[in-house]
């Protein structure tokens, strides 16, 4: 296989590091989400609670404050003696009537002028009378006239009453009694301000998406804080992306909800989850660059390495490692060495001997030589020998010749045969029978 084609060391080490920051922070992550998320469901369910238990507690106190108002105006003898009268009542009189309705208002710090706008008796001779002159100066006489006429049927101390078209004005609209006879006289009209009364700056401030409603248990809205279209009719809890509390207001046909985005009671959660990421993400691209900062500080001396390999494997035996800085690369270096060494004392030895070899092979030849050279030469004399008819001489020569030649092919062996000597012995008279012949 190609080197080349092969899964690099380093990317490997690199997406390893990779993987083990990725998966305990994405784990961790994922905890952290399920188990904070559930922590903050439950910490939103205790902020609302105690949101509607105060915003109960105040609203009761000013709906107490007010009905105990209209018991004692109804129960007041001066009142009762004034709303009796069939004449117009002067100054005097309505100021009279204002100082006994203050005495309940002293009682109550629940109830201030920002969320009551306008308290008045009416007459059966449709005569209004302002029990807090604060209101003439806002307008509400001509409100409440509207009011008198359009709801006069309506009577109920324990319900909040809306005008058609007026959204920011709520009415506690109760009859005017006779206690002697126990037949309605007038009517006793308060003009709240339903936004004063149900303050939602706490809730928003927690949960900006929060919206509350305040209504009647008939299901008419009296008041809500923003324009999220959720059913008051849901049950309390987490329905779909709402979380929903509610609580009926007693002994009163009201009821306050509140209605907070899922998404707002985990939005700090997100925000804290978004900013974890973002420093896993900070974290893993610094580990990425300091471990290519440690890869190509590694690489330079592996490079070396490699180049030192390639020219050994040219045939350069007289490549080295340089020394390195790190254990592992030196040990790779010390073996590497050594091998070369080992390499070099070896390839010295086989050259050497080749030498010899060499040498050897040279004898052999000139050994091989001289006796042929010196056979020719004792051939020559045999054949002068023949020719001068010195038989006995010839003989001589020839047996000397055989006897060189014999040594010369037999040697390095160890026994030769009687089968052997005759058959030379007979191929050389054969020879020398034809050269006598030939002379």
């Amino acid at each position: 296989m190609d080197a080349q084609k092969k899964p690099s060391l380093a990317l490997l080490c690199l997406a390893l590091c990779c993987l083990f920051v990725l998966i305990p922070s994405v784990c961790a992550s994922f905890y952290f989400y399920r188990t904070v998320s559930v922590e903050m469901e439950d910490n939103a369910h205790e902020t609302v609670g105690l949101y509607l238990n105060r915003t109960r507690e105040s609203t009761e106190a000013v709906l107490d404050t007010l009905r105990n108002g209209i018991y004692y105006l109804m129960s007041d003898p001066t009142v009762q003696g004034y709303m009796q009268l069939d004449a117009p009542l002067d100054q005097m009189a309505r100021s009279q009537i204002e100082k006994q309705f203050s005495r309940v208002l002293f009682l109550s710090p629940a109830l201030s002028q920002d969320k009551m706008s306008g308290i008045y008796l009416v007459r059966e001779n449709d005569e209004f009378i302002p029990v807090r002159q604060d209101g003439i100066y806002q307008g509400a006489t001509a409100r409440i006239r509207r009011v008198y006429y359009q709801l006069r049927n309506l009577n109920s101390a324990r319900e909040l009453y809306l005008m058609p078209g007026d959204s920011e004005h709520s009415y506690l609209l109760t009859d005017y009694l006779n206690l002697n006879t126990m037949r309605p006289i007038g009517k006793i009209i308060i003009e709240l301000q339903t936004a004063a009364l149900i303050d939602t700056s706490y809730i928003k401030s927690v949960y900006s998406g929060a919206e509350v409603y305040f209504s009647r248990t008939d299901g008419q809205v009296l008041y809500c804080s923003g324009s999220v279209d959720a059913p008051i009719s849901v049950p309390a809890g987490y329905s779909g992306d709402l979380y929903h509390q509610g609580w009926r207001l007693m002994p009163y046909r009201l009821q306050l909800d509140v209605f907070v985005p899922k998404a707002d009671i985990v939005r700090s959660l997100r925000e804290t989850v978004t900013l974890y990421v973002g420093f896993t993400t900070a974290v893993l691209l610094l580990t990425l660059v300091i471990a290519s900062l440690v890869y190509w500080r590694q690489l330079r001396p592996l490079r070396g390495m490699v180049d030192t390999m390639n020219r050994m494997a040219t045939g350069d035996l007289s490549a080295r490692m340089e020394p390195t800085s790190y254990r592992e690369t030196e040990l790779m270096a010390s073996v590497f060495n050594k091998m070369a060494e080992r390499l070099g004392s070896l390839f010295e030895e086989v050259y050497a001997k080749g030498l010899l070899l060499k040498q050897a092979e040279l004898g052999l030849l000139e050994s091989q030589i001289q006796p042929h050279f010196i056979f020719n030469v004792l051939e020559v004399i045999n054949v002068r020998c023949m020719a001068a008819e010195q038989y006995e001489l010839c003989r001589i020569v020839s047996n000397l010749a055989n006897l060189l030649r014999a040594n010369v092919s037999n040697r390095g062996q160890q026994k030769i045969t009687l089968e052997d000597n005759v058959n030379k012995l007979g191929k050389r008279a054969k020879i020398e029978t034809k050269n006598i012949k030939n002379y």
